[in-house]
């Protein structure tokens, strides 16, 4: 019995070698889905909703002041200090456009501006760690302001007689120090002969 199955698995096998086909090749597009819907190229499917970045969260509110026809507001860069501030009003062209003017009094810096810039809008406000309060400049002439010399703007007080412009000084005297200080003599001390 051993010689007929090998014999009939013989036969199988030539049976099949005859049948078989010679492989062919697939064209290039059966193959496109690897790297059309690659887990490498594809983008990520994103879900939920998805917030752009406001380009007028980088700017604050520096100043504003009311002008025939609107306000004049000036806006700077939070991002760069160097950069120069931005002026709207109207008829400048800034490609700023203010929306509306949100003034609360009772609020120290308060004041609100929704601006639009092409499709997009936002609102700028006061930052009070970025605003920088300067000195008004001196509206007197330093040289009237040296000793002994009267300042002609000033007043002349009741008495009629005009004070010169002196600022007063407080002295300030260092205490003696113990080594320095000399005993109290009993004799007298020479002093000097006016002639």
């Amino acid at each position: 019995m051993k010689p007929f199955l090998f014999i009939a698995f013989l036969g199988m096998m030539l049976c099949s070698i005859s049948l078989a086909q010679v492989p062919e090749k697939k064209p290039h597009q059966f193959y496109s889905g690897l790297w059309l819907n690659s887990p490498f190229t594809t983008k990520p499917i994103v879900t939920g909703d998805t917030k752009m970045s406001n380009p007028l969260d980088d700017y604050h509110l520096t100043g504003i002041a009311p002008i025939e026809g609107g306000y004049r507001i000036t806006i700077a860069n939070k991002k760069d200090k160097n950069a120069k501030k931005i002026i709207i009003e109207l008829g400048n062209d800034s490609g700023f456009e203010v929306v509306s003017v949100n003034r609360n009094p009772e609020i120290s810096l308060g004041t609100t501006v929704t601006l639009k810039k092409g499709n997009i809008e936002g609102v700028v406000r006061f930052e009070p760690n970025l605003v920088v309060l300067n000195a008004p400049a001196s509206t007197t002439n330093p040289a009237n302001n040296a000793p002994g010399i009267v300042n002609p703007s000033q007043p002349t007080p009741p008495g009629g007689q005009a004070t010169p412009n002196t600022t007063t000084r407080p002295r300030i005297i260092p205490p003696v120090k113990p080594s320095q200080q000399k005993p109290p003599s009993n004799s007298p001390q020479s002093r000097p002969s006016r002639n």
